[in-house]
Parts: C-alpha cells; sequence; structure tokens
C-alpha cells in the first residue's frame, strides 16, 4: 500500500505543484487501496529538504528543486 502511495505522489511531481498536492495525492492512493490511519506523511524540496521531517506546505515546486517525500505510510490494522 505504502507503494501505491509513493508512486501517486512521485507522479504529481511537476513544476508548480505544492508539497501540500504532493502528500495529498500519495494519500488520498492509499486511501482509496483501504488504508484508514496515517502517520503524518512529510514533502519537501529545494533549500526545506535539509529539514528532516518537514511538514508540507503551499510552496510551488520549481524546476530543478531537489524533492524528498518520506513518511508515506499507513497503521496496520489492529497497531495503535
Amino acid at each position: 500500500m505504502a507503494g501505491l502511495g509513493m508512486a501517486a505522489a512521485v507522479e504529481a511531481v511537476r513544476p508548480g505543484a505544492t508539497e501540500t498536492a504532493i502528500a495529498a495525492a500519495g494519500e488520498y492512493a492509499m486511501r482509496l487501496a483501504g488504508a484508514e490511519k496515517f502517520w503524518s506523511t512529510h514533502v519537501s524540496w529545494g533549500a526545506r529538504t535539509n529539514i528532516a521531517h518537514g511538514f508540507p506546505t503551499r510552496r510551488a515546486l520549481e524546476s530543478g528543486d531537489l524533492v524528498m517525500i518520506d513518511s508515506l505510510m499507513h497503521r496496520l490494522p489492529g497497531t495503535a
């Protein structure tokens, strides 16, 4: 399921997209596959990739930015 989320997030990466939109694309794909609970999804690019777990913002991706996508994972049923 995490693979589906990562694939959707990577597919959404393009100039003009926001960090929030990339995170949402990944989480949406996992929800469609049946996921219900998530850890925080972290997406950042450019200078913000030096933040270990940067929460996504509405900053728009620019051509040539390095992109970091982290923590696109769901909690398994029966776990806290």
